[in-house]
């Protein structure tokens, strides 16, 4: 049986290669495409917001979420969980569907905007 170091080396050395294979130069890996959605979803939310004319301290304050964590959102630095995403629509006024419809360059294709 392996020393309890050479296997957390061994998953190390798995993460470092994983890493170095998903950022090939002219290959779009699913991280990637994940980071871009997360943007384009901060965007809308952002904008959504704006609109309202509320602050970022108000709809967290609505959405019972902290403010910072609302940036993050808003910035697309945050994978949100859906149940914060609800949150966020419903003090929003708005629907999940309206906030996350998307077209391909992630710009919104919603009503709403």
């Amino acid at each position: 049986m392996p020393h309890p170091l050479e296997l957390n080396q061994s998953i190390i050395d798995t993460s470092v290669w994983q890493k170095a294979c998903c950022n090939c130069k002219g290959r779009s890996s699913a991280l990637d495409d994940m980071e871009n959605e997360l943007v384009a979803l901060g965007r809308n939310i952002r904008k959504a917001r704006k609109i309202l004319n509320i602050s970022q301290e108000e709809l967290a304050f609505r959405c019972e979420l902290h403010r910072t964590y609302l940036s993050d959102i808003e910035r697309g630095v945050r994978n949100l969980s859906f149940s914060s995403l609800v949150a966020i629509a419903r003090g929003l006024g708005s629907t999940v569907s309206e906030l996350t419809h998307l077209d391909r360059v992630g710009q919104s294709g919603s009503a709403l905007f």
